[in-house]
């Protein structure tokens, strides 16, 4: 029976092995590398040996160059480049990659290896087409003290998706390379780019004939893009909070994208071969901020796809390598097709950094890994690479905490990013990311520990939470869950003051003078009142943190216990009316328990306030493990 025991034991853990090993792995490469290494068996038995499943060949680049026989050729691509450009080896190299048998070799040399070749295609870049087609161009608004009207531009290369030519000139190209055996097609650049561009007379026409108030829209874009910083976040919260023209202009956009990708998915199942995509990173987390700049939705394109690669970055971000698995986990939750995650192997990272990307992305249960790409990979790097394919991370995942951040209608951005950014200083936390819409569906809460309601307007929060959003936050925190809320999230959970508020009551505490909640901002000090696990990182009693006219709290009358006094004021704001002195040891930091649910609140600001994140920190930790 032991010895029976043994060989289970033994299978399971062939099992586990081999199914690391099975894991998706892919690359993406630029044909030049088969030149620069010099030969295309030797690029595809180096792949294999590394364990690599799946090549993202790029079959049509930015250029409009194509590594298939077509309308522009890799040697169209030479016979044009500018003498003083042509460098060292150009005949050589040119006569490479002209050779129309290359695609060819490297499909068949790949499939005998058992390698997946998926034709990689730049949709909305294409500077040979731009160059040779007028009005094919994006249209670029204009900076209020250069010019009373947008203007086209040229150089860059990006397409208007909405140019009808462009698009009969896309597919025909994409059928011509899919005359070869390919295993799939990946979709890059299947956006626009950013809220600067696309003020055509296409676009425009499409909105007013929609009766869209097309000046109001390029006005609130210039006043975003090139007004005060005050304005700097206009156009988002506009389109956050359902702004009607903006909606409109931005659903015109979305039209374009989803006219490419329906056509490629229909391109694909007629050859039967998977369709992808790589996406920007900021739709995982900031769904606004993607659909403004991008016209890239995860949640909406995600049913065409079979895959989405995220293009997840850390070095090209500013992140921390945790960054990766946020985005990875705020991908696979909004998405109903697989996800992989395209980690950073280019703009001279680490080598470490590749460890640390392969660690987190399996962490976060991506469905496969990418590279980016091929020609920056170092032994180093290849190396760490299996090395974090290697790390044992059960002991990483089970450590994980999951939760929510709110970043709806009614917070301010600077407050729910600045949150996840301290998050992201953590190697067990996971921020969530949610809008109002989404909180209406009571399966986001699975699985996750907390929620936290970041400042803003707890009067617009509540009203675009309606009452299933708000009751489904209730049920979250009474089943065992916890609840921190940060100025608004902390006048959102006390007694309510309006007749949505009011229906959401879950501590008792109270606002003082909430006609004057507009006190004012700046530093306030803060006296510990009660020793906790929150400010085991606080050497004194005597702290400060920023305010921005937060609740003055106090107990209030509902059928609810006490609440804990964890910190008060120890100085005072009042502008804009309020009563001089009303903050004075005051309730600035409360706890209470909501049956099983634990919840904290601030009145000021800790992700606002430098060196003093780890309160944020080590509440998450403390209401996420006293449940």
């Amino acid at each position: 029976m032991k010895r029976f025991i043994v060989v289970v034991l033994m299978i399971l853990a062939i099992f586990n092995f081999n199914e690391l090993y099975s894991q998706v792995k892919g690359i993406y490469i630029w044909p030049v590398s088969f030149y620069e290494e010099r030969g295309v068996e030797k690029v595809i038995n180096s792949l294999s040996r590394h364990g690599i499943t799946d090549i993202f060949l790029l079959t049509k680049g930015e250029g409009g160059y194509s590594i298939y026989p077509s309308s522009y050729t890799y040697k169209e691509f030479y016979d044009n480049m500018p003498m003083d450009q042509r460098g060292k080896n150009f005949e050589e190299r040119k006569n490479f990659m002209s050779d129309t048998t290359l695609l060819t070799q490297i499909l068949n040399t790949a499939h005998a290896k058992k390698i997946k070749v998926h034709a990689w295609f730049i949709v909305s870049g294409d500077k040979n087409y731009v160059e040779n087609n007028p009005g094919s161009e994006v249209v670029q608004l204009h900076k209020p003290d250069t010019t009373n009207y947008p203007y086209p531009a040229i150089s860059r290369g990006n397409i208007n998706l909405a140019y009808p030519h462009y698009k009969e000139y896309f597919f025909n190209g994409m059928k011509e390379a899919l005359k070869y055996p390919f295993d799939g097609v990946m979709l890059d650049k299947i956006r626009y780019t950013t809220l600067l561009y696309s003020y055509d007379n296409i676009h425009i026409s499409k909105a007013m004939r929609s009766g869209v108030n097309v000046e109001k829209v390029i006005n609130c874009a210039v006043e975003t893009l090139y007004e005060t910083k005050d304005d700097k976040n206009l156009f988002f919260q506009k389109y956050r909070d359902g702004d009607t023209d903006i909606c409109k202009w931005i659903e015109i956009k979305k039209e374009d994208i989803i006219d490419y990708v329906i056509e490629s998915r229909k391109l694909c199942r007629e050859k039967n071969i998977p369709l992808s995509a790589s996406f920007m990173p900021e739709g995982t987390y900031d769904v606004d901020f993607a659909d403004v700049h991008y016209a890239q939705n995860y949640e909406e394109l995600s049913e065409y796809f079979d895959f989405i690669a995220i293009m997840a970055y850390p070095k090209s971000y500013g992140q921390p390598s945790t960054w990766v698995k946020m985005v990875t986990v705020n991908a696979i939750e909004k998405s109903s097709c697989k996800i992989w995650t395209a980690i950073q192997c280019f703009d001279s990272v680490s080598a470490k950094s590749v460890f640390d990307q392969i660690k987190n992305t399996r962490i976060a249960k991506a469905d496969g890994i990418a590279i980016f790409r091929y020609g920056t990979m170092t032994d180093e790097m290849w190396h760490e690479f299996h090395n974090g394919m290697n790390y044992k991370i059960d002991k990483n995942i089970n450590s994980q905490i999951q939760g929510i951040i709110y970043n709806g209608s009614g917070t301010t951005i600077n407050s729910w990013i600045k949150s996840m950014d301290v998050m992201l200083q953590t190697d067990n936390i996971i921020p969530i990311l949610y809008h109002q819409c989404e909180l209406q569906n009571m399966n986001v809460f699975k699985n996750k520990k907390f929620i936290l309601i970041p400042g803003g307007n707890s009067g617009v929060q509540a009203e675009a939470l309606e009452i299933r959003g708000l009751a489904n936050i209730e049920s979250f925190v009474k089943s065992g869950a916890g609840y921190i809320g940060i100025c608004a999230g902390a006048y959102l959970a006390g007694k309510g003051y309006n007749n949505i508020t009011e229906k959401f009551q879950i501590i008792n505490s109270i606002a003082k003078d909430i006609k004057h909640w507009n006190r004012g901002n700046g530093l306030v000090d803060l006296e510990i009142k009660k020793i906790h696990p929150i400010f085991k990182d606080i050497k004194s009693k005597n702290f400060s943190l920023n305010y921005v006219s937060g609740p003055v709290l106090e107990p209030a009358d509902l059928k609810l216990s006490k609440y804990t006094e964890l910190a008060i004021f120890k100085t005072d704001i009042s502008n804009n009316g309020a009563t001089p002195g009303d903050m004075m040891n005051k309730s600035a930091i409360i706890e209470s328990k909501y049956n099983k649910g634990t919840i904290l609140l601030f009145s000021p600001h800790p992700e606002l306030t430098k060196g003093m994140e780890s309160l944020l920190i080590n509440a998450i930790t403390y209401v996420s493990k006293t449940n």
